[in-house]
C-alpha cells in the first residue's frame, strides 16, 4: 500500500479523518463499514485511501474486505492471500493469524477469505461480534469495505455490529433516489449512518463547495503579505 501524493486528494482525505477523530473523542466511535449507494463508486479505494492516512498519522488500524461475495480475482488486495474473514467465521483460523501486517507500520489487512455466494448466516453469527470487540481492543480504527447497500443485505447486516456507516456516492452520477434508498435501507434497520462521502468530485467543484481549500497549496499567504506591504508603502 502506498500513502497518495497528490495534495488535493490527502487534503479531502484529511477533512474526512478530522471527522471521524473528533467523533471518537465524542462518544468512542472507531468501528465503520463504508458501503456504496450504487455499485462502482469508488467505495473501496476510498476505504483504502482513509485506512492508510490513519496508519500514516499514527493511529493503529485495520482494513477489512467485506465483500464476501465477490470472485477474488477482482479485488484490489486479496492476491494469492491464503486466509481470511470466512476462514475465521468458519473455524479455520484463528484470530492471532488472521491479520495480515501491510508495507506500513500501523496498518494491517484482513482479506475476505474463500468467496461465499450466500454469506448472511456467516455474517450474522456470534463470531461476528467476538471479531468485532477483540479488534475493537486492539486497534484504534477499524475500516471495513462493503458491497453496495442497495445491491446487498450485508452492509446492513454488519451496520448493527459496528459504530456507523459512511456511504460513499460519485458526483454527479449517483441517482438521488439510490441515496434515498440506502438511507432508508439503514434507517429502517435502526442503523447509524455517520455521514456520507461525495466521490470523484473534480477540483474545480471541490474549489466551489470548500472555500480556500488550497489556501497553503498555492502560498496564497505569501501574495497576501506582498500585497498588504505594497499598501503601506503607498
Amino acid at each position: 500500500m502506498y500513502i497518495n501524493t497528490n495534495y488535493y486528494v490527502n487534503e479531502a482525505i484529511e477533512r474526512i479523518i478530522a471527522e471521524i477523530h473528533l467523533k471518537k473523542q465524542n462518544d468512542g466511535s472507531k468501528n465503520y463499514i463504508l458501503s456504496g449507494c450504487e455499485p462502482g463508486v469508488g467505495t473501496t479505494t476510498m476505504a483504502i485511501n482513509l485506512a492508510i492516512s490513519m496508519a500514516s498519522a499514527g493511529w493503529k488500524t485495520i482494513l477489512i474486505d467485506g465483500d464476501l461475495r465477490k470472485i477474488v480475482k477482482y479485488k484490489k488486495l486479496n492476491e494469492e492471500l491464503e486466509f481470511g474473514l470466512t476462514d475465521y467465521l468458519l473455524g479455520t483460523v484463528s484470530y492471532s493469524n488472521l491479520a495480515y501486517h501491510t508495507n506500513l507500520r500501523d496498518l494491517y489487512y484482513i482479506p475476505s477469505g474463500k468467496r461465499r455466494l450466500n454469506p448472511i448466516s456467516l455474517l450474522s453469527s456470534d463470531k461476528v461480534d467476538e471479531l468485532m470487540d477483540q479488534l475493537s481492543k486492539d486497534y484504534d480504527y477499524i475500516i471495513m469495505d462493503m458491497p453496495s447497500i442497495t445491491t446487498s443485505v450485508d452492509p446492513n447486516i454488519m451496520a448493527s455490529k459496528t459504530d456507523g456507516v459512511i456511504l460513499v456516492s460519485e458526483y454527479a452520477k449517483t441517482d438521488i433516489r439510490s441515496i434515498m434508498e440506502s438511507r432508508d435501507i439503514l434507517n429502517k434497520s435502526g442503523n447509524k449512518i455517520s455521514g456520507i462521502i461525495l466521490n470523484k468530485i473534480n477540483k474545480t467543484e471541490y474549489g466551489h463547495m470548500i472555500k480556500n481549500f488550497d489556501y497553503y497549496k498555492n502560498q496564497r499567504y505569501i501574495n497576501k503579505q506582498s500585497k498588504q506591504k505594497a499598501s503601506i508603502i503607498v
